[in-house]
């Protein structure tokens, strides 16, 4: 199908929209309350939140970050993961179409997305992440089938496997966690859901972008400051890299031989 502007715009909105719900989800999960109740409110002084403090960006923009009945300031992370929804899921749209790849790929997208945030503020990535996402990476090996049996089963391994190993070494050599077993769960899922060459891709991303990343963080820090880096976010974000364009990164890095 054309591209269609109206649908790109579409996309970027629901984008928006969904964005502010999975940052409901990426304050309460990890906390183990219900996403459904009690209706959003300010963490501060606890005040229901009205119609006109929900528009995504828009009513973090318009109370200047801050809240509309105790003045508390609102982090501008909020809008942040509103807007990065929407320019994923536009970009997701743009690449794909409107295609039954589009609606797969929008859901791992979106569990990357919570993921990271997550493991940002807590060091943890829950396990009803990475079930839906093996349930996804198996749904789409039946319904979408970019991906062969094959093809997943190796990805998953190289994925899951050389975490798991770098963890292993970490503790035989260091006598410390090398890798958190969570990272190693998600990058098994997203290994199954990616399949070999997206798996790569998505690994060398991650490794090369948190490395970047990395010593910029640490030397903003002061040695005072606690200078763990979660590597969940740079997973995430490499394998949203690779589900976007991963193919042809790796078809132009080989196109270099």
């Amino acid at each position: 199908m054309p591209f269609n502007i109206f649908y790109l715009m579409l996309f970027f909105v629901g984008g928006l929209v969904l964005g502010s719900f999975y940052n409901v989800c990426i304050f309460r999960i990890p906390r183990e309350e219900s996403i459904a109740f009690p209706a959003s409110h300010c963490t501060s002084c606890g005040h229901t939140l009205g119609s006109a403090d929900l528009f995504p960006v828009f009513s973090w923009l318009f109370l200047k970050g801050k809240c509309r009945y105790c003045n508390a300031k609102i982090s501008a992370r909020y809008p942040f993961v509103e807007l990065l929804t929407g320019i994923v899921f536009a970009g997701a749209y743009f690449a794909f179409g409107l295609t039954l790849a589009l609606a797969f790929h929008l859901i791992f997208a979106s569990i990357l997305i919570m993921v990271t945030f997550i493991d940002i503020d807590h060091r943890i990535i829950p396990d009803r992440f990475i079930i839906a996402g093996l349930v996804l990476a198996i749904g789409s090996l039946f319904l979408v089938r970019d991906v062969s049996w094959k093809e997943a089963l190796i990805g998953g391994a190289i994925g899951g496997g050389l975490l798991l190993a770098v963890d292993l070494l970490g503790r035989l050599i260091f006598k410390k966690e090398g890798m958190g077993l969570g990272d190693v769960k998600l990058m098994l899922m997203a290994g199954l859901y990616l399949g070999t060459v997206k798996t790569i891709v998505a690994l060398l991303a991650a490794v090369w972008i948190g490395a970047i990343a990395g010593v910029i963080i640490l030397k903003r820090r002061k040695d005072s400051e606690d200078r763990y880096m979660p590597f969940g976010p740079f997973l995430a974000l490499g394998s949203m890299i690779s589900v976007l364009a991963g193919k042809m990164i790796a078809d132009y890095y080989l196109s270099l031989f």
